[in-house]
C-alpha cells in the first residue's frame, strides 16, 4: 500500500473514531481493542506491526521527553512523546495515569476541552500516588 493511500486510511479511521467519541459511546482504550478497531477498517494496515512490550521504565523515559517539549511549547512533539509513554506503560501503572494526564494538559492548552477531558477520565488517571 502506499504512502497517500495508507495516510487516507488512516485519516478515515481517525474520522470515525471521533466520530464515536462525539457520539458519547464509550471507547475502549487498550492498545488491543485500538487494533482491532483499525483492522475492522483494513487489515493491511497493521500487517507487520507488532505491539511493544510493556515496561514503565521505557514508558517514564517517553513521558520525560514529552515534558521537556511541553514546557517548551512544542506540543504537538510533546503529544508524540506521551502517546509512546502511554503505550509502554504498564496496566493500571502510575506511567499510565500520568501519560493520560500529561497528554490532558497538551489537548487543554490547544482548546481541545472534550479531549482534555476524554484523557482525563480514562482508566488509571485517578490511580496516581501522591507522595
Amino acid at each position: 500500500m502506499d504512502n497517500t493511500k495508507q495516510d487516507n486510511a488512516i485519516g478515515t479511521m481517525m474520522d470515525r473514531l471521533l466520530d464515536l467519541v462525539r457520539k458519547d459511546l464509550q471507547v475502549k482504550t487498550t492498545m488491543a481493542a485500538f487494533r482491532d478497531f483499525v483492522l475492522e477498517q483494513d487489515e493491511e494496515l497493521l500487517s507487520n506491526v507488532e505491539e511493544p512490550v510493556k515496561g514503565n521504565a521505557k514508558a517514564a523515559h517517553f513521558r520525560q521527553q514529552g515534558n521537556h517539549f511541553y514546557l517548551a511549547k512544542r506540543y504537538e512533539k510533546a503529544l508524540e512523546k506521551y502517546n509512546e509513554s502511554i503505550c509502554y506503560a504498564e496496566a493500571g501503572s502510575d506511567q499510565l495515569a500520568m501519560g493520560y494526564a500529561n497528554r490532558s494538559a497538551i489537548y487543554f492548552e490547544q482548546g481541545e476541552y472534550e479531549f482534555a477531558l476524554l484523557n482525563i477520565g480514562l482508566p488509571g488517571t485517578t490511580t496516581i500516588r501522591r507522595n
